[in-house]
């Protein structure tokens, strides 16, 4: 330990240097690893152990009997291994946004030594990717994808399988995100800024509401006395592919704090003529019944239009396609 009683410790990859300074890098850590186990220049590497002999019998949300006699944890994929199919997709490990999209890492299939048939029964899986005895995962369930396969060791080497051990993507071409405007091709998604979640802490709490293409959502402003009660906030609606409004996007509370939106219609809809492919226009009027705290006088209930004229318009009606008896003069 340096002479000043300080020591620096540095979470590296998938390892723990402790020493006497800062200096160095993941590959020359020099001083970093000074005071490794037993007393040693080394990395500490961290190993857990769970569903021992002991605590296998006493945590059965957790640990499941073998028949060998084995207590091994069971997770979502365990519990669910013979309803359902499971598969992973990961990025590639270029660290470039240029390139969209995801690779299939497992393809998809029972994961547990039972499977189901076409029928629904009930078979022994051929790739299962655990002993059914055991519970100790098989290495290589798929022989023909290479090494190591399955869904379950993809996840267990997780930041493991590269080049250089633990590391991993650093850009996420699919969460680039930004106010929409159309623009930006790397754009995956969109958000923007409370009215006042910065002069008075607004947030967004309770649960949303997604209807005819547009979500709607109630807003949260606490009081600005810790000890006083009520507050008030917003209702919002916003398109929910684009994050684009119709109209004032977010209306002020008159009733105090806002619960979870209750989107209604108002009246029949309206469509438009059919085009030559069997699709229309739909439009209707929809208000949001917003049940609050109350101003001081008890609970109020109010009835807002978020959304300009509150009117909303979509595509209705069955995609049909057009039949073309003189196809072959068309052709010619």
């Amino acid at each position: 330990m340096k002479s000043d009683g300080k020591v620096s410790i540095a979470s590296c990859r998938d390892r723990l240097f402790v020493g006497s300074s800062k200096e160095g890098t993941c590959d020359a850590p020099g001083n970093n690893q000074k005071f490794g186990p037993g007393k040693t220049a080394a990395p500490y590497n961290a190993r857990v152990e769970v569903c021992s002999q002991t605590e296998g019998p006493v945590r059965s949300d957790l640990c499941l009997k073998y028949p060998n006699g084995n207590y091994k944890p069971m997770g979502t994929i365990q519990t669910y291994s013979d309803k359902m199919r499971f598969a992973a997709f990961g990025y590639l490990m270029d660290n470039t946004n240029n390139r969209y999209g995801g690779v299939l890492r497992a393809p998809m299939k029972f994961t547990g030594p039972t499977a189901q048939n076409e029928r629904f029964e009930k078979i022994a899986n051929e790739a299962a990717e655990w002993d059914a005895r055991s519970g100790v995962f098989i290495v290589n369930p798929l022989p023909g994808e290479g090494n190591s396969s399955g869904v379950v060791n993809y996840l267990n080497q997780f930041g493991r399988t590269g080049s250089t051990p633990g590391t991993y993507k650093t850009l996420d071409p699919v969460g680039v995100y930004g106010n929409y405007d159309g623009e930006t091709s790397q754009r995956r998604g969109w958000y923007f800024d409370l009215p006042d979640s910065e002069s008075e802490g607004e947030r967004q709490v309770s649960q949303m509401v997604l209807s005819d293409g547009y979500l709607f959502f109630n807003t949260l402003i606490p009081n600005p006395n810790t000890c006083g009660a009520g507050g008030g906030g917003h209702s919002c609606a916003v398109n929910a592919m684009t994050g684009l409004s119709s109209g004032s996007t977010c209306i002020p509370s008159t009733v105090g704090l806002l619960s979870s939106p209750l989107v209604i219609q108002a009246g029949d809809g309206a469509y438009s003529s059919t085009d030559s492919f069997g699709r229309r226009i739909e439009s209707k009027k929809v208000s949001v019944i917003n049940q609050g705290t109350g101003t001081g006088a008890g609970p109020g209930v109010s009835i807002d239009s978020p959304i300009s004229g509150g009117i909303v318009s979509q595509i209705a009606g069955r995609l049909n396609w057009r039949q073309i008896t003189n196809f072959k003069d068309v052709k010619q």
